[in-house]
């Protein structure tokens, strides 16, 4: 099947393929997530830019290529699996996300060795679209970049259970219309005899629950179906992100790197930072996304699907389940992208948090999947430099914003505006602008001719 990863502008204005060159560099890492900063390097694919797999949980002695050796780069993302917050132990379709990681050091580098790629405003835009598994919407005929499943709000029902029926907070695209098109074919690679299944159904496979393949076990090794796909970007802490130099070649600051992606991104910290906060030198950078996600530099993909219980990122202190603790990490970018429609929630939608039916408010707008509140060490601190903008509803990830059992935990926010942002030469490329005019004055003047 073909696959296209990148094309490169060079400075003659010529758009050059890029994809050959990538994926010779490799695609595939071990298990563990590089991470320069604490020198954990990609031990497989050392240069890979695209990371596309990683290998199995016992991998093969001798090594070899077979494919049944290696895994996908898969998580379970409670916010998007759950309708209510459910503290059961079992994973949902809907919730299973397929990533495509960017290791942005190797970026970086790649980029550097080759100095003809055409930059704007010193630094670099790269745009990611994965339409993997997505439907055409059958109103429009075409495909849209959204999910095309709005039924995940469903107030008639405690547990959410979709209603094909409009909500109030379900119409994200403004059409009238609840879209479920997109979840005919969800769930094909691990659903017993490859058969789609409907957002919320339980994952069970190979016997019912508790025997065999447990079913987080079974979601974060198979093929991932339908549109449940996004980006994660990651090696990304300070100093790694592409950045202008000057005719020294020394790090000038005026450096810039901007991500625009319709699916969602997941950006692993620390980001444009260090263990130490945000110094230099540091890029201008942004993320434009669909919904932008925030995991902290201890986030595991194997907890995320822990089969004890995937629902509960830790409750306690310290917590009684492994969760999904977080550490400390910090992230310097502005981020513009989309958030849930507000609702009326009723009292048949079962018990609910106070702040059910709110997109979460400002201070939510980072979606968070960790135990930031009682990790095994206490509370840990999200330190956050940037802009935040909110332009639209989020349209591939729909799952509406609830607090704090099953999804996350709140962290000490240390959030601050990045004074950068107000210096119009130091803004990332692609920043989206406007211009208001704005009436001072009026005079009529008359024509006696």
């Amino acid at each position: 099947r073909h696959c296209s990863v990148g094309r490169q502008l060079t400075r003659g204005g010529n758009w050059v393929p890029v994809t050959d060159q990538w994926l010779n560099l490799g695609w595939a890492r071990q298990q563990q997530i590089p991470d320069s900063e604490h020198l954990l390097l990609n031990t497989i694919n050392p240069k890979a830019v695209v990371l596309l797999q990683q290998p199995k949980d016992v991998p093969p002695s001798p090594w070899n290529s077979d494919s049944k050796d290696w895994y996908p780069i898969n998580i379970y993302d409670t916010r998007e699996g759950n309708m209510r917050e459910f503290t059961d132990s079992n994973c949902r379709v809907g919730g299973v996300m397929n990533l495509v990681e960017i290791d942005l050091k190797n970026l970086r580098d790649w980029l550097q060795a080759h100095p003809n790629v055409q930059s704007q405003n010193g630094g670099y835009l790269l745009y990611f679209s994965d339409r993997r598994g997505m439907l055409a919407d059958p109103v429009r005929g075409v495909k849209t970049g959204a999910y095309g499943f709005e039924d995940v709000i469903n107030e008639s029902n405690s547990n959410g259970d979709p209603s094909g029926q409009l909500d109030p907070g379900e119409d994200v695209d403004g059409d009238g219309v609840v879209e479920t098109y997109g979840g005919a074919n969800l769930g094909k690679g691990f659903n017993a005899g490859g058969a789609a299944a409907p957002a919320q159904t339980i994952i069970v496979r190979n016997g019912p629950q508790g025997q065999g393949s447990t079913s987080c076990g079974t979601a974060r090794k198979n093929w991932v179906s339908g549109a449940r796909h996004g980006l994660r970007l990651i090696n990304g802490s300070l100093g790694n992100l592409p950045q202008r130099t000057t005719a020294s070649g020394d790090p000038n600051n005026t450096g810039s790197f901007t991500v625009a992606s319709e699916n969602p991104v997941y950006v692993m910290g620390n980001y444009n930072a260090n263990d130490a906060g945000f110094g230099d030198p540091h890029a201008s950078a942004a993320v434009i996304a669909d919904a932008v996600t925030l995991l902290s530099r201890n986030w595991s993909d194997i907890n995320s699907f822990d089969p004890t219980n995937p629902n509960i990122p830790g409750t306690t202190s310290p917590p009684t389940l492994p969760g999904r603790p977080a550490k400390s990490s910090n992230f310097r970018l502005a981020v513009c992208a989309g958030k849930n429609m507000n609702f009326p929630w009723a009292a048949v939608a079962g018990v609910v948090s106070s702040d059910f039916g709110t997109d979460g408010g400002m201070h939510n707008f980072l979606r968070l999947l960790e135990n930031w509140g009682h990790a095994p060490n206490g509370q840990q601190t999200l330190g956050y430099r940037g802009s935040l903008v909110s332009l639209y509803y989020s349209q591939y990830a729909t799952g509406v914003f609830k607090c704090c059992q099953s999804v996350y935990q709140a962290p000490i926010r240390n959030f601050s505006f990045d004074t950068d942002f107000q210096n119009f030469a130091l803004l990332p490329p692609g920043t989206p602008n406007f211009e208001d005019v704005v009436n001072v004055g009026f005079r009529q003047i008359f024509d006696r001719r």
